[in-house]
């Protein structure tokens, strides 16, 4: 099958751009042919592209860019529009290749913005159709994505959409004008497809708010484990030692096999709860009455302001570190949530902080086998939490917020293990020493260094969530079924 992939952004910075790198490399595994749309500046970093395509100034030329044949059953071409130079986003951030001048989020740029930017990609879309025709577009997110492609197609070919929660949540929730360009997306879809229950629930229920019925063409779909990755290691010992091989760390932190480890791996904004994370670590050394290590995988706008945060506390400047986030809104939460810094200073504690920056999926999978815990406190609804699917993999135990999407691996811990804590970390005051005492239970009652334990893990996730070629293989599935 032809099946064209309409992304719009990269492939490596976001839990959108992993999911569709995967699904991308699960088609191409079974011997279709993908198209795929985005803006992605390094398509050799990809061992399943074979191709890649510029479009010029007017999107109407294509010029190739890379060539490397893959002995795979499948291929895939990557194919680059030309926007002008500007993109439009759900959550502002740096993003490679576009000055911060020019990268807006939807929700705060004009009509006249968003009419450009589609204009531009509408020709695109109809340059690549008209040159590698599809049997099926898969069209990701609410906006803009599924009204370019509907526009471009002008029915064609059938589309199928994937909400990943950014758009929703961020953008068209924000702004009332964005919400005739999803409906329009959504209502010529054959089917939707949402990354958890929750999600699925969620926008069900939000088109019906505004008069579209999609429940019958809506269905949850989870995003798949890539487990030639995601794995537990032989021992604790051979997971540091992979990891020091793959990832740079700060040269004053120090690492061993003894210490309790904790991760992060997201987007470096104050939506994702991080600054919570940093200020429950002495928390949890103190319970713990042991030394504690958390790795923090990612980059963002709050990098900065966190790593000040993270400095603070490390040196037990409560003080300080409250003053900081009072003055400073990219380490802020919603009111609900309570305090970030608990109490006039932080427990004492022997608490270290490694920022290793953006790592690619490999290295990120060297963090997890080493961690014992992978953390999301995020403040803001999520469709999903991959990150902590992959975690879990790698045999480390997701502590996540009790909240929106992130709730179906909650769950399945807490019915798994027995245990309701799992459950427990609902929206509320005092989070930050919930959180702590969260991590410590974990870690007080679960052998999480154990080779047997972290397998076990691993087959917990494998039980629940699919390879990436069975997610693949039900997209190929439902573009023939009527819903």
């Amino acid at each position: 099958m032809r099946v064209a992939i309409v992304h719009g952004y990269f492939l490596h910075d976001s839990g959108s751009g992993i999911y569709v790198q995967e699904l991308a490399r699960a088609l191409v595994h079974l011997g279709h042919e993908v198209t795929l749309v985005c803006q992605e500046r390094a398509p050799e970093r990809c061992d399943f592209i074979d191709s890649a395509y510029e479009l010029d100034a007017t999107n109407t030329s294509l010029t190739r860019v890379y060539e490397a044949p893959r002995p795979l059953p499948g291929s895939c071409r990557l194919v680059r529009p030309d926007t002008g130079g500007e993109l439009l986003v759900y959550a502002e951030g740096d993003f490679p290749a576009f000055g911060r001048a020019h990268v807006r989020a939807y929700q705060g740029a004009t009509r006249e913005k968003w009419e450009r930017y589609i204009d531009r990609n509408v020709a695109a879309l109809r340059t690549v159709f008209s040159e590698w025709p599809p049997d099926l577009v898969l069209a990701q997110h609410i906006i803009m994505q599924p009204y370019i492609v509907a526009a471009a197609l002008e029915g064609r070919a059938p589309y199928m959409v994937t909400e990943h929660g950014s758009a929703l949540n961020f953008s068209v929730r924000a702004n009332d004008d964005l919400v005739p360009y999803a409906l329009n997306g959504l209502a010529g879809a054959t089917r939707i497809a949402a990354v958890s229950h929750d999600a699925c629930d969620d926008l069900i229920a939000w088109a019906s708010e505004h008069s579209l019925s999609i429940a019958e063409k809506t269905v949850a779909l989870p995003p798949g484990i890539n487990s030639r990755l995601f794995k537990p290691a032989a021992s604790r010992e051979s997971a540091l030692a992979a990891l020091l091989k793959r990832v740079e760390l700060p040269d004053d932190f120090s690492l061993t096999a003894e210490h309790d480890v904790i991760a992060f791996a997201s987007s470096l904004r104050t939506t994702k709860g991080i600054q919570h994370a940093i200020a429950a670590m002495p928390i949890v050394s103190q319970l713990r009455g042991r030394p504690v290590r958390f790795l923090v995988a990612g980059s963002g706008p709050a990098s900065g302001a966190l790593e000040r945060l993270a400095a603070l506390i490390e040196v037990g400047d409560g003080e300080g570190a409250k003053v900081l986030v009072e003055a400073d809104s990219a380490l802020q939460s919603p009111p609900e949530w309570g305090e970030i810094v608990q109490g006039a200073s932080p427990a004492d504690g022997d608490v270290s902080v490694a920022f290793l920056g953006q790592l690619e999926h490999e290295r990120l999978a060297a963090v997890f086998a080493t961690s014992d815990i992978c953390v999301s406190p995020s403040v803001f609804p999520e469709a999903a939490a991959l990150v902590n699917v992959e975690a879990l993999a790698a045999g480390a135990v997701p502590v996540a917020s009790y909240h929106s999407g992130m709730t179906d691996l909650d769950d399945l811990l807490a019915s798994s293990l027995h245990d309701a804590r799992f459950d427990g970390l609902v929206p509320g005051p005092g989070f930050t020493r919930r959180l702590a005492e969260m991590i410590a239970h974990v870690l007080d009652s679960y052998p999480t260094r154990a080779p047997e334990f972290r397998q076990r893990m691993h087959r917990l996730a494998m039980s629940r969530y699919p390879a990436w070629e069975e997610t693949a293989r039900e997209y190929v599935a439902m573009a023939g079924k009527k819903p």
